[in-house]
């Protein structure tokens, strides 16, 4: 795409050789008909190198990055300046998407030491837990700010990418959600954005909350199993309207069974730790969206909403309205303590 007619627009541009080193990276050398100031380089450089990203988005649709050394060099020294650039393309993650880069002004060192995530995973899990939107993201940026300041780690964003995923792919396996490899496959997972670092934190971050969407009970796992199969029946279906019986046909368990062992275990009934899931996922979207109640009520399973206004305040002793009101701090009178 990049023909003589381009070069022609270039005056100071005696010749151009294209270099494919492979599917990823080609080399562009350029030779000059004299030698210019740093000033009228970047700027000759970055007018080319924004119609070489245009064709190539043009002709491929997709993005393209462009890493330019502004140093002049005999033949024999340039591939000492192309491992140069190939260092910063091994960290194009941290440099952006679709970038016109000049190394000169790259000042980032780079690190490849051991980073410990153990303290940040922790907190996640109590983050998801509490269902803490909030939280969630402020742990997810201070691990991906640890790969980045003040050091450029790859090395340490790849074993975080790797244990993240791990943990999201748990987390779906132990609440009967689809794992990533089958959203990818049911074309479900778009990893095109997934290609610098502020996309990464932004993906992972959506993806731990809604995690947290159905994760409530983070002790389940301490029952026995066919307890956890009852809790991950209510977990999968608490928004449609659940009896005791539809568990009773899904799991293939004795009626008066499903209601002694989960009291057993849990304290509650069946329908007890059903109703008890559904206001703490009530809670959370009054807390952290701007839904209306009666959707919410929709949402979790209350039908009709009238059933969860008194649900509600019978459990956490505030009616829905008035727990809105004291999420946005705005409570309008003392309110009693919360029964849940």
């Amino acid at each position: 795409s990049i023909n003589e007619k381009t070069i022609e627009k270039f005056e100071q541009i005696t010749s151009m050789e294209f270099i494919r080193i492979d599917s990823n990276i080609t080399i562009v050398i350029l030779s000059l008909e004299r030698t210019y100031d740093e000033k009228k380089l970047t700027e000759l450089f970055n007018k080319l190198a924004n119609i070489i990203q245009k064709k190539f988005r043009e002709k491929f649709n997709r993005s393209l990055s462009v890493l330019i050394s502004l140093k002049y060099a005999r033949i024999e020294n340039i591939y000492k300046i192309y491992l140069q650039l190939k260092n910063y393309s091994d960290l194009s993650i941290f440099l952006g998407q679709e970038k016109i880069l000049f190394i000169e002004f790259l000042k980032n060192p780079v690190s490849n030491r051991s980073i410990n995530f153990d303290k940040y995973y922790n907190s996640l899990r109590l983050n998801i837990k509490d269902c803490d939107l909030t939280e969630i993201s402020k742990t997810i940026h201070s691990m991906f700010l640890q790969t980045k300041e003040p050091f450029w780690n790859k090395k340490a964003l790849v074993k975080l990418c790797d244990d993240l995923i791990y943990l999201i792919e748990t987390y779906r396996e132990e609440n009967d959600q689809t794992s990533l490899k089958d959203d990818y496959n049911n074309g479900q997972l778009d990893i095109k954005l997934l290609y610098n670092i502020e996309n990464l934190e932004i993906w992972f971050t959506k993806e731990f909350c809604y995690i947290s969407e159905f994760v409530v009970d983070f002790d389940v796992y301490n029952y026995s199993i066919k307890t956890q199969r009852i809790i991950k029946f209510i977990k999968k279906n608490y928004k449609n309207s659940i009896t005791i019986k539809d568990a009773v046909d899904k799991l293939k368990l004795n009626k008066n069974y499903i209601d002694y062992i989960i009291k057993k275990e849990t304290g509650l009934s069946f329908l007890e730790y059903l109703t008890k899931f559904r206001i703490e996922k009530s809670k959370y979207l009054i807390k952290n969206t701007n839904y209306k109640l009666y959707e919410i009520s929709d949402m979790v399973g209350f039908k009709p909403s009238q059933h969860f206004y008194g649900i509600f305040k019978d459990l956490i002793g505030l009616t829905p309205l008035e727990y809105k009101d004291l999420k946005n701090n705005n409570p309008s009178k003392g309110y009693p303590k919360n029964k849940l």
